[in-house]
């Protein structure tokens, strides 16, 4: 007799409880969206230990009996391998010290379907000890404007995976549609966009084509200073302070004791250092 589901039954409808409740974590990375969706399975003890709920060197899904989905909007480096964008079966194969993370295309509902010709990615990442998660948690942790930290913690179990993010072009490309709809004394756009660039350490040049362009729009202590940041980013300290001193004075008109305090002290250190320009 054929094993069918009843859709007509109420119960087939019914939104019921799981072992392992499903959670999901998105986070941006520059304009990079990186999603994980998965399964939370509990260890209600440390005596509840992960070699009794893990086949070690096997392949095996971090969501037990479901299968964790990694997703990324853009290109990125998974440790120092490239993993295109898409939509991926995340899946592991535990080892006493190494962990082999597998990045599939297939779209799996069960580990029964895993074939490793699907395999886009695989990347070794050593196992840290923690202290005790009860629920399988992923999160992202060390945030900066081109890479973060994927985590996976359970039990006394840390992974730690990091990822990089080189979306230059796609930033340019977003600040450059956003300046052509901008209205034409909108100074803070383009000091958004050169902000951008100081604190990602990144093409200060460009950040100070585009400060010059907001201060042109509108001079104030704020670009100003902007860009005596970016000089001195540069390593540029000449040029840093002389613009830092001009900021200071533009700062006048509306005194605020600790920016002025943030201003002197960071001039006087400007005057100690040798130039060392970069770009």
């Amino acid at each position: 007799m054929e094993n069918t589901i009843d859709t007509s039954s109420p119960v087939a409808h019914m939104l019921l409880p799981e072992a392992s409740p499903l959670s999901m974590i998105t986070q941006f990375v520059g304009v990079t969206e990186l999603e994980v969706r998965y399964h939370r399975p509990a260890l209600y003890n440390d005596s509840d230990a992960l070699s009794h709920r893990i086949p070690f060197n096997e392949i095996w899904s971090p969501g037990l009996h479901h299968i964790t989905k990694f997703s990324t909007s853009d290109s990125i480096l998974i440790k120092d391998k490239v993993l295109p964008p898409g939509s991926y079966s995340l899946l592991m194969i535990p080892g006493d010290t190494a962990w082999v993370m597998v990045f599939s295309s297939d779209t799996l509902y069960d580990l029964k379907q895993y074939d490793e010709k699907g395999d886009i990615l695989r990347v070794s990442i050593s196992g840290q000890k923690a202290n005790f998660t009860k629920d399988l948690t992923f999160t992202f942790a060390d945030l900066l404007p081109k890479s973060t930290i994927l985590c996976m913690n359970w039990g006394t179990l840390s992974l730690r995976i990091p990822i990089f993010i080189k979306n230059d072009n796609k930033v340019k490309e977003s600040f450059e549609a956003a300046f052509a709809k901008a209205d034409k004394d909108n100074w803070q756009i383009y000091m958004h966009a050169a902000n951008y660039c100081l604190e990602s350490c990144t093409n200060f040049d460009k950040g100070l084509e585009w400060i010059n362009k907001s201060i042109a729009i509108k001079e104030n202590h704020a670009n100003v200073w902007e860009k005596a940041e970016l000089y001195a980013e540069k390593g540029d300290y000449k040029n840093a302070v002389t613009y830092g001193e001009k900021a200071n004075e533009l700062a006048k008109e509306h005194p605020d004791p600790v920016r002025q305090k943030h201003f002197d002290d960071d001039i006087a250190m400007w005057k100690q250092k040798p130039n060392r320009i970069t770009k």
